[in-house]
């Protein structure tokens, strides 16, 4: 079994102290996965924060409160077939 961890941040301003446009929020991500023989299923969960330093002409974004995705599938001859791979639905 394997759980993984990762953020992401990035904040970026021109020198006249205008935000920089089409930056994202904070991110994190975080998954889990359970391999047995030649199968193996993932779950994945993403939060995205809101998004409210914002560039001139641009609009603020709402938090994604979550996201999980489900991955699960069986190896034959060297290649991965998806058993069932499909956003599993929204988190709250």
């Amino acid at each position: 079994m394997v759980l993984r961890l990762w953020a992401d941040y990035v904040e970026g301003e021109r020198s006249d102290n205008i935000n920089l446009p089409r930056i994202t929020p904070w991110r994190f991500w975080s998954g889990l996965t359970y391999s047995r023989g030649d199968f193996y299923s993932t779950v994945n969960y993403t939060r995205m924060n809101k998004q409210d330093s914002t560039a001139p002409l641009e609009t603020e974004t709402t938090a994604n409160s979550g996201r999980i995705f489900e991955d699960n599938c069986i190896k034959c001859d060297n290649w991965y077939y998806a058993l069932a791979a499909q956003p599993a639905g929204d988190v709250l």
